[in-house]
């Protein structure tokens, strides 16, 4: 755990080297309720295992403690995000009623009973949170999605009222990933993003 999380950094030892050498450690197992202790075997030598890309980094990190120290994932995903997704930072300077299209991981999920059936959606990119109103028809429509899908890109209207800063959504989509870090580390340019869906479900588990 410890090495998936990045504690163990300051060792310069590969973290899949680590982890390998874990996985192959003896341990004492219980046969017939008795304990047989292990054979005295040193850990098998790692074959040569290609590093961690940055995706691969940050989802070990949110599996690890839920959190990430380095990236953001949505930094990561951005260059396969619609050409015209505004950040939460822009929104800031965007002008009420402006179309917009936004993108981010689920932070929390709320129905109140007294909403008439009103969805509110808090969602996150790199540069802060966006809160996102979906009216009843477009929940039901989108209902498996808005549930489940732990990013989303979200296209709607911008409702501004003194401080407050609503995205009115018109339209839900899962976010495409793309196919590989664009700027992955030279000795693993052919690493494939893989597992960022678990890994946000994670982040977000407990938290709808």
């Amino acid at each position: 755990m410890m090495a998936r999380a990045g504690t163990l950094d300051v060792f310069a030892i590969p973290e899949r080297q680590m982890l390998w050498q874990v996985a192959t450690l003896a341990r004492p197992r219980r046969i017939a309720g008795a304990e047989q202790l292990p054979l005295p075997i040193d850990p098998a030598d790692a074959p040569p295992l290609p590093l961690p890309d940055r995706i691969d980094r940050v989802i070990a990190e949110y599996e690890a403690t839920g959190v990430s120290t380095g990236w953001h994932l949505m930094t990561l995903i951005r260059p396969a995000l619609p050409k015209d997704t505004t950040t939460a930072q822009a929104l800031k300077q965007t002008r009420h009623g402006t179309d917009v299209t936004v993108a981010g991981m689920v932070v929390a999920r709320q129905r109140p009973a007294t909403a008439a059936g009103i969805v509110f959606l808090l969602i996150e990119d790199e540069t802060g949170p966006i809160n996102v109103i979906v009216r009843p028809e477009l929940y039901e429509a989108k209902r498996a999605l808005l549930r489940a899908d732990p990013l989303l890109v979200i296209r709607g209207r911008l409702q501004r009222r003194e401080r407050v800063v609503n995205v009115l959504a018109s339209h839900v989509e899962a976010a495409r990933l793309p196919e590989r870090d664009p700027v992955a580390r030279e000795h693993d340019g052919d690493a494939r993003v893989r597992g960022v869906v678990p890994a946000a479900q994670s982040f977000a588990r407990g938290r709808r």
